[in-house]
């Protein structure tokens, strides 16, 4: 299955919105390789005290240039039993509606709990909570005063952010905890030990006591030579009188010692260990055996406790995975990998896995709980006929939403069907239905369409979606009606003339950038003829252009040139993009009356 996705993604870890009673732990952007579908996987974390039976989110989903797609009103992950600092979500994906989708965002909408209370999220926005403070890195030298202080000796320290606060074993509590519902320390003990001064005080005060002891031991230890000294030169004269009276004496009993010390001892010791061993108490018995290491064949003895020890680790494993507790099972035999079959092992308990998770997809498929039977089939995709099974349930689940006449759902479920024909079938026929250029929904079929080569799905779309251009010139800036191309001036001063345009076509929503360009051709309003060049050309004169940005539909005006030496007046919008000529007019102006 991991070769068949591969990450787009991934969003910044641990999302949270102020008094939400979950984060968002983790999330990526998966696209299926096969079907080209985009899916999103989520990770949540329940950090409050209720249980979690029901949750749902919305997606805003971005294209590769950030321009916002179609996205996902509402998604709901159901039947769960999220206890407090539970994990869930992580096995569940799905699809977005547009598979050009390279980025998006999540916003946590309700929670519904156990006990039938919901959580509504009125505050939308989700940050990252601030990284865990390390003591090293924010006490420097007053760490390890730190820790001597509170009895802590994780290098983690209480971080707060918003209604938050991390404790030093990591756990998450609301503010209005003053202990933690973890490890059960108390967060103004937390507090209070990060006051500087006195941490400086209690290391000046240690470094003292540490220093008055070392002094008192050096004094000790003097005391003590100074002791031996005098006796030794006591025991000098007493020893020439006796000792040739004690040394056979002293000769017998050092031979007793060594006998003793050698022999007796270090069996007893032996057969002790060996008495361990033999009881299952491999760890006491190497113990023992270290103390003899270089006593008969203890060197062995402590060879065959290692082996005991993963012999037990073994069996214990064997259990786990006999009470199909596998997740468990492959972490004990992990840590004895290279003992007997343990990576044999490991293989049957990923087999056991597969088998729980096709067991429970296909009671849920029996049950007619087809979209969790999807999802749970898709996720072990690779395993038996599981992928059967999922395209089965897609196409039932394809089915259900085409009888309720849901088009965009049916065309995305065909395609988990493995069924594009019947997808690429109901978008086209929805297209020719309601061909129309501002349906967000004929804009994503034909151009899913169209990047599939559907028939003359490319040419609907090229026709559909052109942009063009409607030009009205006349001599009301209020009006649109009427359309001039020659005007009398009688006055001799000008005739007004507005150019009203609008954009038709182009994709639902779409801004256009154009550049509207006006001028003029000069001549002599007594004979109302042309100025013309040295070649015998009239030419354009008093170029004058600006840009605008507009939507499809949206009417504007532009003043054109009307001056009483003015002959003709012209004004082109152009594409800024391509700087192609939308649409051109060209009005002619007589003036008479001289």
């Amino acid at each position: 299955m991991a070769e068949r996705y591969s990450r787009l993604y991934s969003l910044p870890k641990n999302l949270y919105t102020e008094g939400a009673p979950i984060i968002v732990s983790a999330g990526t952007l998966l696209k299926d390789k096969q079907t080209g579908q985009v899916l999103v996987q989520l990770k949540f974390q329940n950090i409050t005290s209720g249980i979690i039976k029901a949750l749902k989110v919305s997606i805003d989903a971005f294209d590769v240039s950030g321009i916002k797609l179609e996205s996902v009103d509402e998604y709901q992950y159901l039947d769960l039993a999220a206890k407090r600092d539970d994990y869930f979500g992580s096995k569940t994906a799905f699809p977005l509606p547009e598979n050009v989708t390279r980025s998006y965002t999540v916003t946590i909408k309700s929670v519904v709990f156990e006990n039938g209370s919901v959580w509504h999220n009125t505050v939308s926005e989700m940050c990252s909570l601030a990284d865990q403070r390390k003591t090293d890195e924010t006490l420097g030298e007053l760490s390890e005063q730190y820790k001597r202080d509170t009895g802590i000796t994780t290098n983690s320290l209480i971080t707060e952010d918003r209604d938050l606060w991390l404790c030093r074993c990591a756990a998450i509590n609301r503010n209005n905890e003053e202990v933690c519902h973890k490890c059960g320390i108390e967060k103004s003990k937390l507090l209070d030990a990060l006051n500087i001064e006195l941490l400086k005080q209690h290391k000046a005060a240690f470094e003292e006591e540490q220093s008055a002891l070392k002094e008192a031991k050096r004094i000790e230890k003097e005391r003590k030579a100074e002791e031996e000294r005098i006796r030794i030169a006591a025991n000098k004269k007493k020893a020439k009188k006796i000792a040739a009276i004690i040394l056979p004496s002293i000769a017998a009993i050092a031979a007793i010692v060594i006998l003793t010390v050698m022999v007796f001892i270090p069996n007893s010791k032996y057969n002790n260990a060996v008495a361990l061993m033999n009881a299952g108490e491999y760890e006491e018995a190497i113990t023992a055996f270290t103390e003899i290491i270089d006593h008969k064949d203890s060197t062995e003895q402590i060879k065959n406790c290692e082996i005991g020890i993963l012999d037990d680790k073994y069996d214990a494993a064997i259990v786990l995975m006999n009470e199909g507790q596998y997740e468990e099972a492959i972490t004990a035999f992990t840590e004895i990998i290279d003992h007997r079959d343990s990576t044999e092992q490991i293989k049957n308990c990923e087999i056991g896995i597969l088998d729980d998770k096709y067991g429970i997809a296909a009671k849920l498929f029996n049950d007619g709980s087809y979209i969790e039977a999807y999802n749970g089939f898709i996720e072990i995709s690779d395993y038996k006929d599981s992928i059967d099974h999922a395209y089965m349930a897609a196409g039932l689940i394809a089915d259900d939403y085409l009888n309720k006449n849901d088009i965009k759902n049916a065309a995305v479920w065909y395609d988990n069907a493995n069924n594009q024909e019947k997808s690429n079938e109901i978008m086209y026929t929805y297209v020719l239905e309601h061909y129309d250029n501002t349906n967000p929904t004929t804009y994503s079929f034909l151009k899913l369409l169209k990047q599939r080569n559907h028939k003359n799905a490319a040419e609907l779309y090229d026709s559909l979606y052109a942009i063009k251009v409607e030009l009205v010139v006349n001599q009301d800036y209020k009006s649109t009606e009427g359309n001039v191309t020659h005007v009398t001036d009688s006055r001799h001063n000008g005739a007004d003339l507005y150019a009203h345009f609008r954009v038709v076509g182009g994709t639902p929503n779409q801004t256009f950038t154009l550049k509207v360009i006006t001028d003029c051709k000069l001549g002599s309003a007594y004979t109302n003829t042309l100025n013309k060049n040295a070649y015998g050309e009239s030419y354009w004169v008093h170029e004058d252009y600006k840009t605008v940005s507009i939507k499809a539909n949206e009417w504007q005006f532009a003043f054109m040139e009307d001056g009483s030496n003015v002959m003709q007046s012209r004004i082109r919008i152009i594409d800024s993009a391509t700087q192609k000529v939308l649409a051109e007019k060209v009005v002619y102006i007589k003036h008479y009356g001289y």
